[in-house]
This record gives structure tokens, sequence and C-alpha cells, in this order.
């Protein structure tokens, strides 16, 4: 006769099927295009001259993904959000290759906000490729080693849906650009030269590159 523990025993012994995992989404990989190869150019250019530069196109031609590739941002942006100075973990290749930050404005934004996210990525891109070239060297004394003022390691800022700014943001950007020295790029939809055109001279860009029109697979 069998017991009701050795019933449940027996019961617990039985394999219980596996549960079914989710589908999990994979990215798919990103592909280097004409495209993608022009706006590269275009953004070394801007990083190597240290001026404003624009690039427009229609929705859908890959602007925004081949500035978030040409910056890293997926890896770095985590990266930088958890930086600290005693970080032991590895800056991500990417940082050091663009040493780019990648910003986009929100919808409704003003000078404040948009300074506030560009230095608090700036800053900590500067500290994080200082700490990589210093081999690591990290700890309690490190800021006084160097400031970020004079550790300029942040070559280019992208701001992307710059259509988003106003006047007084745009102001910021430019402002920031004259106090940094960073080479900016300005990426937004057709119309946007016309619009900088009406603002005074010191908002403009300060050379017109030719702008992504081709679409991406």
């Amino acid at each position: 006769m069998t017991t009701p523990d050795a019933e449940r025993h027996q019961a617990d012994d039985e394999e219980v099927p596996a549960l079914a995992e989710p589908d999990v989404p994979v990215p798919a990989p990103f592909v280097i295009t004409k495209e993608h190869r022009r706006f590269t150019e275009f953004a070394d250019a801007v990083r190597r001259d240290r001026y404003i530069g624009l690039c427009y196109g229609p929705p859908g031609v890959g602007k925004t993904l081949s500035a978030r590739h040409y910056a890293g941002w997926d890896e770095v942006a985590p990266y930088l959000d958890a930086f600290t100075l005693i970080d032991g973990r590895l800056l991500p290749e990417s940082a050091l290759t663009a040493r780019t930050v990648f910003y986009t404005p929100g919808l409704y934004n003003t000078p404040r906000s948009v300074q506030k996210t560009i230095t608090f990525y700036q800053d900590r891109l500067n500290f994080a490729v200082q700490l990589a070239t210093d081999c690591g060297l990290g700890g309690p004394d490190t800021a006084a080693r160097f400031t970020t003022r004079s550790a300029r390691n942040t070559e280019l800022l992208v701001v992307d849906e710059a259509d988003r700014l106003k006047t007084p943001s745009l102001e910021q950007i430019r402002d920031h650009y004259d106090r940094t020295g960073v080479g900016v790029v300005l990426i937004g939809m057709p119309g946007i030269e016309k619009s900088l055109a009406r603002y005074p001279p010191a908002l403009q860009p300060c050379r017109l590159r030719p702008p992504l029109t081709a679409a991406l697979p």
C-alpha cells in the first residue's frame, strides 16, 4: 500500500517539463553602407577641425543609426551612467576610438537641461578616457591630479533631433562649443538649414557639409 508521503515523493521525482524560454529579440547587425561611410568621414572632419557641422535628411535614411554607431553609444552610455572615479571596469574601446557624446534633446527642453545633460556625459567621458590613458590609475586623489577642464578628451558632440532646439537652447550649444572647443554635429530634418539661416550668425554652423540623402537598407 502506498502512503500519501510516498506518493508525494514519487511525484517530486518525476521529471518536470522545462518551461519554454521567452524569445529574446536579437538586434540586427549594423551594416556599413556608403551613406554610413559618408557620415563617418563627415564626423571625422568635424572632430579634426573642431567646427559646427550640419547633417540633415528625410526620416529613415539612417542619420541617427549612423551617429549612434559612430559613437558606440549603445555601449558607451550605460558605462558612463554608472561611471565612478574608482571604477575598475574597462572603458569600451568605442569610447577611446570615437571620444564622442551623443545627445538627443527632449521634446520640451531648456538651455539648463541641455547643458546639464551634455556636461554630465562629457565630463564623465573626459575622466574615463583620462583614467584609461593613465593605465587605470584611479582612487580618491584622482580628481586632484587632473580636472575636466584640463582633460578635454571629448572631441565630438552629436546632437540628434536638433530641430527640437529653440533659439535659447541653440545659443547654449554654441556657448558650450565656444567654451570647450569640442566639435559639434547637428542632425535634423530637411529644412533645418533654412531655420538656422534665420538665426544670428553666431548660431549658424561654421560650415555646411553635403547632407545624408540616400536611404540605408
